[in-house]
């Protein structure tokens, strides 16, 4: 039989006893952790004083004396996120022109203003002065533009202002159309021609039509006030095709025409007692001058139009 011996504690307390000889599980353990008075502490300069000479007095390297590992790591993972993909460092604020220049180079940028393109697919075509088109390669190199940035640019600057020329286009028809509307109101019978009238200077004077395109390109050939004054010089200029032939000029009388007459014959004595009373002998004509005038003045239908008295 075996010789047997306490393992770790005196007999009968309950301890495990085990062979003279044989292993025990965790034989020698014991309920506390172990200590090695002997060790030296954490020295975070260690790390240091394994790398060779030329590391160690690095200047780039000083910063971290003392600090340990995991202060140098976190140095490297927040450059490599600065440097990004490419290797490329983000010049500081306050770095010269010339580190900018090399940084959009280095990203895409031409190396000179000529080298950016103004794309043409799906692009609409819009009215630039080349001088236009120069300032902006310039202005875009000036400010590190990428070909791809110039490009992406250029497109939505295109669609952006040929909306806004439609929008302007559709804006100035609507408004021709409400000038032509008054004027016709305005002129009523004798639109036509007053149009004739207000063209006939340009006959005269312009055969070239430089100025009647210089006013149309200033959006002014509908405009009521320009055709009104050039409807009055033109009838200065008047010439027999235009008034039916003849040495005696009669021209249709407009609403303001006839409106002038009106006041004209309010104030003739004779007229006024010929239209006030019945039992004139020329009440009648001047009752069916009036009418003729009123319906002239008046193109929309009268509500009450003078009538013969007698």
């Amino acid at each position: 039989m075996a010789e047997t011996t306490v393992a770790e504690g005196e007999a009968g307390t309950g301890a495990v006893t085990a062979e003279v000889g044989k292993p025990t599980l965790l034989d020698g353990a014991t309920g506390g952790e172990a200590t090695d008075e002997s060790k030296p502490a954490f020295d975070p300069n260690a790390w240091m004083e394994v790398l060779p000479d030329d590391l160690k007095s690095n200047p780039s390297l000083q910063p971290y004396k003392g600090k340990g590992v995991d202060a140098l790591a976190r140095s490297f993972i927040d450059a490599q996120r600065k440097i990004g993909s490419k290797g490329l460092i983000l010049p500081t604020k306050d770095a010269p022109p010339e580190a900018w220049k090399q940084f959009w180079t280095a990203i895409g940028a031409p190396e000179k203003p000529d080298g950016y393109e103004f794309p043409k697919e799906n692009v609409p075509e819009i009215p630039v002065e080349d001088g236009t088109k120069e300032w902006l390669k310039n202005t875009a190199h000036e400010l590190g533009f990428t070909k791809s940035q110039f490009a992406a640019l250029w497109r939505r600057y295109a669609h952006r202002m040929a909306d806004a020329i439609s929008t302007l286009k559709a804006q100035q028809e609507q408004k021709r159309d409400e000038n032509v509307k008054a004027l016709r109101k305005e002129w009523a019978g004798a639109f036509d021609q007053q149009k004739r009238l207000a063209n006939l200077p340009f006959e005269k004077f312009d055969p070239d039509g430089e100025a009647i395109s210089a006013i149309d390109a200033a959006g002014l050939s509908h405009h009521p006030a320009v055709v009104k004054f050039m409807a009055r010089l033109g009838r200065n200029f008047a010439e027999d095709e235009v008034t039916g032939g003849g040495k005696n000029q009669s021209f249709t009388k407009t609403p303001d025409d006839a409106n002038r007459e009106i006041d004209r014959l309010r104030l003739d004595k004779d007229w006024s007692k010929a239209f006030y009373d019945a039992y004139d002998p020329a009440h009648a004509e001047a009752v069916k001058q009036y009418n003729e005038l009123a319906r002239i003045a008046h193109p929309e239908p009268v509500e009450n139009p003078v009538l013969s008295m007698g």
